[in-house]
């Protein structure tokens, strides 16, 4: 299903040539002087049905945030190790992630809502690459190198405005 004004072919490309990809990292937690600030230390414990993490259980100093790597507004969030791989979220502010998350900033030319919508629905297909190992993981080169097609930037952005609607009357529903 297609939106009338658009009929270009959607290109196959990797992960890793639509966005860069930063795999999360932990400050030490031995340092108490970076934990209980203000800004968000996302971890797979945070991701639930909401599309957004607004809020985390775990927060960072501006001494523990400065230790980690920095995500940008926007970007799509993808757990990769554990028992939770495929949660799928994104951030509506400037935060750090632990190492159990691959974050996706897109390019110039496609759109973190639209990547955040295709991830979303291909979580479960991921999470089949994980293997049964004690702890599955899918790590970041083999993440980057996954394989979808993409619209125009245009398209991809009426479709996210579209599937981001759907998304707001479900949550005013529930």
């Amino acid at each position: 299903l297609r939106f009338k004004q658009f009929n270009e072919d959607w290109e196959c490309k990797l992960l890793d040539e639509v966005s860069k990809i930063t795999t999360g990292s932990t400050p030490p937690t031995s340092k108490k002087e970076y934990y209980g600030g203000n800004r968000l230390f996302v971890s797979p414990a945070d991701i639930g049905d909401n599309r957004y993490v607004t809020s985390t259980k775990t927060t960072l100093t501006e001494l523990g945030f400065n230790e980690g790597r920095e995500l940008d507004k926007g970007s799509v969030l993808f757990v990769c190790i554990g028992s939770t791989i495929g949660k799928t979220a994104q951030i509506n502010e400037v935060s750090v992630s632990n190492q159990q998350i691959n974050a996706l900033t897109a390019n110039s030319d496609n759109s973190n809502d639209f990547i955040f919508s295709l991830l979303s629905c291909n979580a479960k297909k991921i999470k089949r690459f994980a293997g049964v190992q004690a702890v599955p993981q899918i790590n970041k080169t083999d993440f980057s190198k996954f394989k979808f097609y993409f619209p125009s930037l245009l398209e991809q952005q009426k479709i996210a405005e579209f599937l981001c609607s759907v998304d707001k009357k479900i949550q005013l529903l529930e």
